[in-house]
């Protein structure tokens, strides 16, 4: 497939490896590690991404969206003796930023990267969940400690499934409901300790039993006391047991893992209904985009990562129903912005200052020949801007230093 970057005469990438990208754009992602702060318009006690102390003001959600403050009050203009990354520092350094990055959340104070999240709790990159708490859950209610579990209810410990009920430490399950201990169990129900199993009910390590015997046994295996169990078998089982060379179903020419109802995807992970796409992590619903994470129903987006609803979004940190933005943070339902920070519901905006059209798109030409002159343009956005330590970002979770 042709590359983003050769199918929209920009420059090549200085990092060649994918991973490399990918790696740089997980750091400006810190989920899970949490600070007590004040906040900066109201003065109430909040939950923060960013400790107490930092140069830019932090806003609770609530007033983040709220019209109390204009982001175009921070603008600057671009100052072309600087890079553009100094230019970007400087604008970093004073505009306001989100606590916590959630949308339409009703008690869940601690929950973050989520939208439509009811009584939850610690749970992150999270969408329609209700009464869940750690972990990772989509689409779902009533679930503790999951990670990546979609359309699921009543579900403890699990994994890389979706479609469980009343399930139990399962792991790469489908369609499961009453099982416990599972790894790759498909449209089963009433199973424990068993492995790679499909339609089946009433199984103990892989072997039927009557409803009535298998009652008993379940009884006296004591499942909620896990130091009794027989887990070494289970371990031998699931090394025994034939396994498929990658996770995934419905798919045409693709190469990568947990992939689902895709086509033409290359090297990529985690993603559900996607095409002419490659590089993807954690995507639903994405048409030809390349190098994107945490994204969903978007369509030519490059090197940017969250949230859903973009088009032609580029080099952009969490863009939420945003069009035609580059090397953007934090902005929603805007369209034709270059350099901005939490600008919302907007449109031709540079450095969060407003432009006619005409000018909007001279001075954007006139910035991206000067980032093309200092080997910026057609990279994300610089290392140094990253606001967090390492090891509390994504990065850390899959590329230890």
């Amino acid at each position: 497939m042709q590359l983003f970057h050769e199918r929209f005469n920009l420059p090549a990438p200085k990092l060649q490896n994918p991973l490399d990208r990918q790696k740089l754009r997980l750091s400006f992602r810190n989920e899970r590690h949490l600070h007590k702060r004040k906040c900066d318009l109201t003065g109430k006690d909040i939950i923060s991404t960013y400790p107490a102390g930092t140069l830019f003001p932090v806003y609770q959600k609530e007033a983040w969206w709220s019209d109390a403050w204009d982001p175009l009050a921070f603008g600057v203009d671009f100052d072309f003796k600087k890079t553009f990354t100094e230019n970007f520092k400087i604008l970093q350094n004073k505009t306001p930023r989100m606590a916590l990055n959630a949308q339409n959340v009703t008690n869940s104070d601690y929950a973050n990267y989520c939208c439509d999240a009811k009584n939850c709790y610690i749970v992150y990159g999270s969408i329609v969940v209700e009464d869940c708490y750690y972990g990772s859950p989509y689409y779902s209610k009533d679930c503790v400690d999951n990670t990546i579990l979609r359309h699921s209810e009543l579900c403890y410990e699990c994994i890389d499934s979706e479609k469980l009920y009343n399930c139990d430490w399962l792991q790469d399950s489908e369609n499961c409901r009453d099982c416990k201990y599972g790894y790759d169990l498909k449209n089963c129900h009433d199973c424990v300790f068993c492995v790679g199993i499909r339609g089946a009910s009433y199984h103990i390590f892989n072997k039927p039993y009557s409803k009535e015997e298998y009652l008993v046994r379940i009884k006296n295996m004591d499942l909620k006391k896990p130091s009794s169990l027989d887990f070494n078998n289970f371990e031998m089982l699931k090394m025994r047991m034939p396994r498929q060379f990658m996770i995934g179903a419905h798919n045409e020419n693709v190469v990568g893992n947990y992939l689902f109802h895709c086509k033409n995807v290359f090297e990529s992970f985690n993603a559900e209904r996607c095409e002419d796409c490659a590089y993807l992590g954690q995507v639903m619903d994405c048409k030809d985009c390349q190098d994107v994470n945490y994204m969903e129903n978007s369509e030519l987006c490059y090197d940017s990562f969250g949230f859903y609803n973009n088009y032609m979004v580029w080099f952009c940190n969490t863009a939420g129903n945003g069009k035609f933005m580059q090397y953007c943070e934090f902005c929603a339902n805007s369209k034709y912005l270059f350099g901005c920070i939490s600008v919302k519901n907007n449109e031709y905006c540079i450095f969060n200052k407003k432009y006619s059209q005409l000018e909007f798109e001279k001075l954007q030409a006139k910035i991206i020949d000067h980032m093309k002159e200092t080997g910026e343009y057609g990279n994300y956005l610089d290392k140094s801007l990253v606001l967090f330590k390492y090891e509390d970002t994504a990065a850390n979770d899959y590329f230890r230093k």
